[in-house]
């Protein structure tokens, strides 16, 4: 009877060394996926506060309309010509 004793005592005392290097395990790789995703969100951070400062301090939707307009007016332009030649084939395909 002793010996069943030390064989399950033995078992035991083995599953436990098991669960508990595995658990020290998974604490440490939890702990480097903590610092890696504080890293990540850190240099997230960074970069989300350099580009509200551009959008804050060099592009302004004022001073952009200002060349956004002849710009439009040039794409308008050129679409009424397009409209135009468009016409100008169809007629001509008319005829023929």
């Amino acid at each position: 009877m002793d010996d069943v004793y030390k064989i399950v005592f033995s078992v035991i005392g083995f599953v436990i060394m098991i669960v508990g290097a595995f658990m020290k395990i998974s604490h440490s790789m939890s702990d480097k996926f903590k610092y890696v995703h504080e890293r990540i969100e850190r240099k997230d951070d960074d970069t989300n506060a350099r580009i509200d400062d551009v959008k804050r301090d060099y592009v302004r939707r004022v001073d952009l309309a200002v060349h956004l307009a002849p710009i439009q007016k040039a794409i308008e332009l050129q679409a009424e010509k397009q409209d135009d030649f468009q016409k100008e084939i169809i007629q001509i395909l008319k005829d023929k």
